[in-house]
C-alpha cells in the first residue's frame, strides 16, 4: 500500500513538472530574445507523450499544405535566403501546437495546475515590475514597444484563464490566485498599456465567450456584448492618449497604400517572396518596419495567388474546426478567447513571418484542439 501511495505521489510530481514545463515554454514565446529555448523542453514532452492525445488525418493534411505553401513562396522570392529564415520562424511556431495540445488535455483530466499558476504570477509581475517610459505616459513590460506589451498581455490575460480550476472545492486559493493574475493583466491592458488594439481585441473574445454560453439568455447575451462594446467607446474616450493622427492610425494608412501600391506595380501575382516587408519598407522610405496589417503583409509577400492559396487553407482550417464538438470549460474559453483577441490585435502590430505570431496562434488553437470530443462524446460538447 504505501509503495502504491509514493508511486501516485511521484506521478503526480511528474505531472506537475510536465505542465509547468509546457506552460513556462508558452508564457516565454512573449519573451522578446531567449524565450524560444524554452520551448525545446516542451516539444519534446509533447513528442514522447504523443500517444495520449489524437490528431485528425485532415488536420494533419492541412498542416502539410501550409507547410508546403510556405516552402514555395520562400523557394520563388526574389530574396530566398532572407525569405527562408522567414519561413523557419513559420514552421517553428506552428510546433507550438503540440505542447499546447499535450497541455489543454492535462488541464481537463485534473492534473496538478499550481507549478503552471506561479508561472503565470511570474510573468504578471515582471510585467509590473518594470516600467517603460514613451513622453510623459508609463507603459510596463520588458520590451522597447509599448504595443508589443499590449500584445504580450492580451495573450497572458487568456493563458491565466486556461489554467482557472474550477475542479474540485480544495483549489478555491488558487482559482483565487488566477482571478488576481488575469484581473492584474487586464487593468495592466485597460489603462496602463493604453492600447486600443488590446480593448478591442478583448472585448471581441468577451463577446465571442458570452454568444458561446447556450445557458444564458439571449436577452442577456445580447446585452452583454453590447456593454463590451460600450465599454471599448468609453475607455477610448476618457482614456485614450495616442489619438488617430499620423503618429498613429494616420502612418498605418500610408504604409498601406505605399506597400499596396508597389505591389500591384512590380509582383502583384507572387510578391516579393516571405520576409521581405521590411526591406521593402526601409528602401522606399515608408514609416516603422512591419506592415502592421497581416493580411497586407501576406499579399505583399506571395501576391494575388499566394492570398488566395492562404485564405482556402485558412477556410479549411476553420471548417474543420468548427464542425468538431468540444467539452465546454475554461481550456475551450481560454483558447477561443485567446485566439480572438490576439488576432484582432496582434494582426495590426506583429508580422506574420515571426515565430511569435505563429506560435501565439498554434498556441491557441493547440487549446482549442485539445477540447475536441470524439464522435461517441458529442453529446457533451456543443
Amino acid at each position: 500500500m504505501k509503495t502504491d501511495v509514493l508511486k501516485i505521489e511521484a506521478n503526480h510530481a511528474t505531472d506537475a513538472l510536465a505542465v509547468l514545463l509546457t506552460a513556462l515554454a508558452l508564457f516565454a514565446i512573449q519573451l522578446p530574445k531567449y524565450g524560444t529555448v524554452l520551448l525545446l523542453p516542451a516539444l519534446l514532452l509533447a513528442w514522447f507523450q504523443r500517444s495520449t492525445f489524437h490528431i485528425a488525418p485532415e488536420l494533419k493534411r492541412i498542416a502539410v499544405l501550409f507547410a508546403l505553401y510556405v516552402a514555395a513562396f520562400s523557394v520563388i522570392s526574389t530574396d530566398p535566403s532572407r525569405s527562408a529564415k522567414g519561413a523557419y520562424d513559420i514552421l517553428r511556431g506552428v510546433l507550438v501546437f503540440l505542447p499546447a495540445l499535450w497541455l489543454g488535455t492535462r488541464l481537463s483530466s485534473g492534473t496538478p495546475q499550481t507549478p503552471a499558476l506561479l508561472v503565470g504570477l511570474a510573468f504578471s509581475v515582471v510585467n509590473f515590475a518594470f516600467p517603460v517610459f514613451d513622453g510623459s505616459q508609463a507603459f510596463y513590460g520588458y520590451y522597447d514597444n509599448p504595443n508589443n506589451v499590449a500584445v504580450a498581455l492580451t495573450a497572458h490575460l487568456f493563458l491565466v484563464a486556461m489554467l482557472f480550476p474550477s475542479r474540485m472545492a480544495s483549489h478555491r486559493a488558487w482559482r483565487l490566485l488566477a482571478f488576481a493574475i488575469a484581473f492584474g493583466s487586464l487593468l495592466v491592458l485597460l489603462v496602463l498599456a493604453n492600447s486600443r488594439g488590446s480593448w478591442l481585441g478583448v472585448a471581441a473574445a468577451f463577446s465571442w465567450i458570452v454568444l458561446l454560453q447556450a445557458h444564458i439568455g439571449r436577452r442577456t447575451r445580447i446585452a452583454l456584448v453590447l456593454a463590451a462594446g460600450a465599454a471599448v467607446l468609453v475607455l477610448i474616450s476618457a482614456v485614450d492618449v495616442k489619438g488617430f493622427g499620423y503618429g498613429t492610425v494616420g502612418a498605418r494608412l500610408v504604409i498601406w497604400k505605399g506597400l499596396w501600391s508597389l505591389t500591384v506595380a512590380h509582383h502583384p501575382w507572387f510578391g516579393y517572396g516571405i520576409n521581405y516587408v521590411k526591406d521593402l519598407l526601409v528602401a522606399s522610405g515608408l514609416p516603422t518596419l512591419t506592415a502592421h496589417n497581416v493580411v497586407l503583409e501576406i499579399f505583399v509577400s506571395t501576391g494575388v495567388v499566394g492570398l488566395t492559396a492562404f485564405l482556402a487553407i485558412a477556410y479549411r482550417l476553420a471548417a474543420f474546426l468548427f464542425r468538431q464538438n468540444y467539452a465546454r470549460g475554461p481550456v475551450l474559453y481560454a483558447g477561443i478567447g485567446g485566439l480572438t483577441a490576439f488576432l484582432v490585435m496582434g494582426q495590426f502590430d506583429l508580422k506574420f513571418a515571426s515565430f511569435k505570431f505563429i506560435a501565439m496562434v498554434s498556441c491557441f488553437l493547440g487549446l482549442i484542439y485539445s477540447q475536441r470530443l470524439p464522435p461517441a462524446d458529442a453529446n457533451r460538447g456543443s
